[in-house]
């Protein structure tokens, strides 16, 4: 089975709207199926900040798997 995962992984520091445009044109992505932790959910690093609500409303219009990670 291939399974297509994608983690911003760099250039956390980008202007909101710029993060979200790169998550978008990720999440639009054909062969993307899942979009992994975004980092403001994780406790190893500072948050980048991106449209949350837009980023959803895309993964489900493309059929693409979120993670999240429940914290304790």
């Amino acid at each position: 089975m291939d399974v297509v995962i994608r983690q911003r992984a760099s250039v956390f520091n980008q202007e909101p709207a710029k993060m979200t445009e790169r998550l978008l044109k990720a999440v639009s992505n054909p062969i993307l199926q899942s979009l992994a932790i975004p980092p403001r959910l994780q406790l190893r690093r500072d948050a980048y900040q991106f449209d949350m609500d837009a980023i959803l409303t895309a993964a489900a219009k493309h059929k693409v798997a979120m993670e999240f990670k429940l914290l304790p």
